[in-house]
This record gives structure tokens, sequence and C-alpha cells, in this order.
């Protein structure tokens, strides 16, 4: 039986004895990160399922060295072990209990004979360093009966030189959900792990969530710190996460630009030769998303393990360029990030760590420059105990070595081939139908140049609004809040109506007044307009009201005497009409250029009057009288002229 045992196990638990209770389950508690050939290590582990541990033992066993990655993969879905190279010498589980359930065994291995009995790893003269599955197993001491059994990859190391260690660039993502408490813990771990060349992706919701205590600007201050050494960076991000293609075309507030704008700027990497920020993408993209992002200057991005490109083999050690036509890509390695997901999280970060040893091992003191990306995301407590963990297994591994991402893109030689990066068709924007108009809200508010803490809230609605963390619904909740919340915030005065304004000279001060109900200054522009008066100084002020009641005063000209209506307008600098008002004017006086004209009017009619009858009479006086005619006698001029103009020549007669 005992035998039999040995022959196809994997990864996960032998089928449990018959005498024992059912479902019984090894749980690893502390895991080295690698086995150091004649040098001890220990393995702590729980028990649960167990009637107690009378007459059980427990052993560990090295079965054969893993050849490739993609074997590796292949044994961490189940597949056989194959029989074992080396078998411990079994221990009873009572000697080694630590209480409360926990156990711990020592592993120890050799590479020669030795009188201590410690076994040997065959054939490890000449160099057995690798990556090898070890297995803890509880027996039956009765009958050797396999009670449970669960294994684990992890690297043996003969003590051989390790020249050129693998470049693996660590990407620490805080959820834009994580709470206070998760960032400042965070913070705490990147302190903790200040020699391990890191990156990290900030979302600006995250520390928006930052409640602002002391604790905090601590925590703040520490990041800020942290991100100026040379071999730290704070990746650019979103407010939240977005789909940078849906935002593409969108000016002002609400826009991609702000969404980057309201996220941490990216750390001081400078002594390494950056020339431009890299972005880190949250989902994954579409070529537009990716030319959004260039055409802001972030053509140098890290993307997701769901865009790991299609046909590649298990490992890809170096950026992607080319990609969507002008970006450079880092490509997140979906292998480890797999292995990070196991739920018992010392074996997590353990298994991360063999596996990256295993791209080590497959090409060990390799001198070609090759760099394996891992996303690592932290939204809760548990999270960052699970970073805190590999974190310090990753610095002891002395064949990996950690670098940022602006190192890994610049340094790393990109394939001149071009690989088929796995990006999306396209997106379902699901942006809110009333986006457009919350951008108008907040960019009116804007203009009125309110206290920031009126307009942080307002601003955070309209970028939450396009999130992806969010559903269809909740986006168009969150901008329309952002509507009503920007017109509340502007729109909370009266224009003062009373008796009608009486205009007693020609020229008056016009009084509007204003009573605010606001508790903070904002900026508006009154306006007025009538056909009835004209504004020598202009028909519009800009104001500041900064108390509960302001008066703006408007120099104008009566151009008509009575009463008449005078249109009052309130709006934002940047246009938006808030409120309108009708104020009844009466005037009383005319102005002098009025009055000038209209008596030359008079005088002229007058005139034209007077002189009208004299001219009627000289026609009248003129014309022939009414009577008897008397008959006209020619002359002798008459006669002559006549004559003068017959036809008959000169000198003859009738």
């Amino acid at each position: 039986m005992a035998l039999l045992a040995l022959v196809g196990t994997s990864f996960t638990p032998l089928a449990p004895a018959a005498s024992a209770q059912e479902n019984p389950k090894l749980t690893f508690l502390s895991l080295p990160p690698f086995l150091n050939i004649n040098t001890s290590a220990q393995v702590t582990f729980s028990l649960s399922g167990v009637a107690g541990y009378g007459g059980l033992e427990a052993f560990f066993l090295v079965y054969p060295i893993i050849p490739s990655r993609s074997t590796f993969q292949n044994i961490s879905q189940g597949g056989g072990l194959g029989y074992p190279l080396l078998i411990g010498q079994p221990v009873p589980l009572q000697q080694l209990s630590n209480g409360g359930g926990s156990y711990t065994l020592p592993v120890d291995i050799a590479s020669n004979s030795n009188s201590q009995g410690v076994p040997v790893l065959p054939n490890c003269q000449g160099g057995c360093d690798g990556i090898y599955p070890i297995a803890i197993r509880i027996v039956e001491s009765s009958n050797s009966q396999v009670v449970v059994q669960r294994s684990v990859p992890l690297a043996i190391l003969s003590g051989a030189s390790i020249n050129y260690p693998l470049d693996v660039t660590p990407i620490i993502s805080l959820s834009p959900r994580a709470s206070a408490g998760t960032f400042r813990d965070l913070v705490s771990v990147l302190n903790s792990n200040y020699n391990l060349s890191l990156s990290v992706a900030m979302d600006g919701k995250a520390l928006g969530n930052l409640p602002g205590t002391t604790p905090d600007k601590q925590a703040l201050l520490a990041v800020s710190n942290w991100s100026a050494s040379p071999n730290h960076q704070l990746l650019v991000t979103s407010y939240l996460p977005i789909l940078p293609g849906c935002l593409r075309g969108l000016s002002g507030p609400g826009s991609l630009k702000q969404q980057i704008a309201s996220s941490p700027p990216p750390g001081k990497v400078a002594s390494q030769g950056i020339q431009s920020p890299v972005f880190f993408v949250d989902n994954q993209p579409t070529p537009a998303d990716l030319k959004a992002l260039a055409g802001l200057g972030y053509s140098d991005v890290v993307l997701p393990d769901t865009s790991y490109p299609n046909g590649l083999p298990l490992t890809l050690t170096s950026p992607v360029g080319e990609v969507a036509g002008k970006s450079t890509a880092l490509i997140a390695d979906p292998g480890i990030s797999a292995d990070l997901r196991i739920r018992d999280s010392s074996l997590a970060s353990t298994t991360a760590i063999s596996d990256l040893g295993q791209v080590y091992f497959d090409l060990p003191n390799s001198q070609a420059t090759r760099v394996v990306p891992l996303v690592f995301s932290v939204a809760n407590a548990t999270n960052v105990s699970e970073l805190s963990k590999f974190l310090k297994k990753l610095a002891l591994a002395p064949f990996l070595r950690t670098q940022t991402a602006s190192y890994a893109l610049t340094r790393t030689p990109v394939p001149n081939d071009r690989v088929g990066v796995e990006l999306s068709k396209s997106h379902q924007c699901n942006l809110p139908s009333s986006l457009h108009k919350a951008q108008g809200a907040l960019a009116a508010l804007e203009s009125t140049k309110p206290p920031l803490s009126v307009l942080a809230p307002i601003r955070v609605d309209l970028l939450s609004s396009e999130g992806t963390i969010y559903t269809k619904r909740e986006r168009e909740t969150l901008s329309k809040l952002a509507i009503t919340g920007a017109i509340g915030a502007m729109d909370n005065f009266t224009i003062v109506k009373g008796q009608a304004i009486t205009l007693t000279s020609k020229n008056a001060s016009i009084p509007i007044s204003l009573l605010s109900k606001l508790d903070y200054p904002i900026t508006l522009v009154v306006s007025i307009s009538s056909d009835k008066l004209s504004f020598s100084k202009g028909s519009s002020q800009q104001i500041t009201m900064a108390h509960s009641s302001i008066t703006a005063s408007f120099l104008a000209s009566t151009k008509s005497l009575g009463d008449f209506p005078l249109l009052v307008t309130v709006k934002t600098p940047s246009g938006l009409v808030l409120q309108s008002a009708i104020l009844d004017v009466r005037s009383d006086s005319f102005s002098l250029v009025g009055i000038v004209l209209s008596s030359g009017s008079l005088l002229i009619l007058i005139i034209w009057w007077i002189r009208s009858p004299k001219k009627r009479r000289g026609k009248v006086d003129q014309s022939e009288p009414v009577g008897e005619t008397e008959e006209m006698v020619p002359s002798e001029d008459q006669e002559t002229t006549h004559a003068a103009l017959s036809d008959r020549p000169l000198g003859e007669t009738e």
C-alpha cells in the first residue's frame, strides 16, 4: 500500500485512509522560499479532519525535477509527480506538535552520504539546482496507510553561483475600493521592503477614500518619500478604472485628461533615464483605448494578464512593441497571477517564487536581458498580508532580481517580430445619458471659483460615473448626483424684488440686490437689459458673493418717461443662466438730448404753420378776377411784332 501511494501523486492531497475522519486537510502555514542542500529548513502545517495525532507519522518526499514551465503548469493543474527521488525519515506527529493544531517538520537534504542519516538527493554532485515538487505526507504508523498528503514546488539550490538572476517586475495595484486601513498597511509593507525595486499603481479613488486623519497624512507622506527613490515607481493611473477610448473627444470636467490628473503623479525615476511615464491599464483594452492614451503621451503601458498574446509560449520575458500602432506594453504573466490567487497564502507565495524560478532555470545564468512582469492586486488586509509574505520570499531568492516597470520598458530589448497582443475588439461604454449635462454643470461651478471642499465631492461623482467598477444604473445615478450637487452649490440665492425702481434724473444708478444662503464665496455675473435704458458703463458686472447679501449698481440713462420692465439675469462666468427676474422701473425725467430734440421739432412745426397761410394768400392775389372781360386792342408794338413774324418778303404789301 505504501509503495502504491508513491506513484502518480500530484500537488493535490491523496485520498484519506479509511480509518481517518472524513475530509482530512493539510494546510501549509509556513514554507521556505527555497531549499539549500546540506542546510536544514522547516515546514509548518496544520491538520483538520483527523481524529487526534496518536499513531500518526509525518515525513517529506522529493519528486523528480520539473524540466520546464509547461510541466510546472501541468503539475499545478493536477498532473502526476512520478516516483519520489528521496523519502525522509518518518517522525511521530506528536513530536512535531507546536500546540494549537500546528506542526513543524524539519526538511534536511544532503548531497552526499553522511553518518547523520540525512537523506541524499541523487546525482547532485555535478549540480542539481532546479524546481522540485516537495510533499508532506501523514500516514498511520501501524500500516503506513496514507491519511493525507500535500505538495508544493520548491527550488533546491546546491550552492552553484548565480551571476545573472532573472529580472522580475512586481506591480502592486491598490484597489479603488480599498479602505484607509488597507492603504496604511500597504505603505508599511512597502517601507519594510524598501530595498526591492517595486512599481505601485494607486487609483485616485483609493486615496480619496482616506478620511484625512493624522495616520492617513503620515502614510501619504511616506508614499511620497518612498516614490522619490530611483528604484521605486508610482505608475500613472486614472481616478478609477475606466475605458480610455470611451472618453476620447471629451474635454473639461470628466475628460480622460482630468481622469488622469485626478490620480497620483508618477514617481521620480529620472536617474534611470526615463523619458515618459508608464500608464497602468486596469481593464483589457481596445486599440482605441491605447490610442487615446498615446494621444496624451502615455505610449508605455502595463497591461493585465488577460492581454497575454495568443499562441505564445507560457513565458514572455520582454516588452511587446507596436501595440495598437504606437504603444509598448509590459504584459502581466498569467501563470504568476494564477499562482498568487491560490487561497492558501503561504502556498501561493512559495508557488509564485518557484514558478519564477522555473523561468530562471529554463535558461540559468543567461546573459540575455529577460523580465517577467507580475501584478499583485491589493483590496483588503488579507491581500496585504499575502503581499508581505511574497515580497519577503522574493527578497531572499538569489535567482530573482526586482526591477521597476520603467526599467523593464527601457532596458529590455523589444522583439522585432510583432506579437499579437490580445486586445478587446470593442467596449460597451455604457456612459451615463446625462454625462454631457453633468460636465456642463460642473464646468459652470468651476467657473464660480468655489472652495475645493465644495468642488471636490461633485467632481468625484462625475469621475466615478465613468468608472467600470459600477453598473450602468449606478453610473447614471452618480452623474445625476453631480448635476444636482453642482447646481445646488451655485443656485442658492435670491434676486431681491421690491417696489418699482424710480428714476428721477436723466442719469441714475439702478441697484440690483442678491440675498445668498451659501456659507462660502462664489463668483457670479449680473446682467440687466431694457430697451428704454442705455448703460454707459456696461450692462453686466462680475461680482463675488462673499456675504449674505450684495448689491450691484448700474449707471443708466433714460430714453422715455413712464413705467417699463427691466430684465435681471444672474449667470456663471461660463455663461450658465442660474436665475432671472423682471423688475419694474418708473422714469420721471427726460434726458437733455431728448428735450432739445423734442423742442426743436416743435419749433419747426410752429414756423411751418405760421408761414403756410401767407403762401396760400399770395396765390389767391395773383389769379384773374371773376366778372366781365375787356376786349384787347393790339398796339403798334404788337402789330410790328406780328409783321416781323410774317412770312412775306420785306417791302411787299397786300
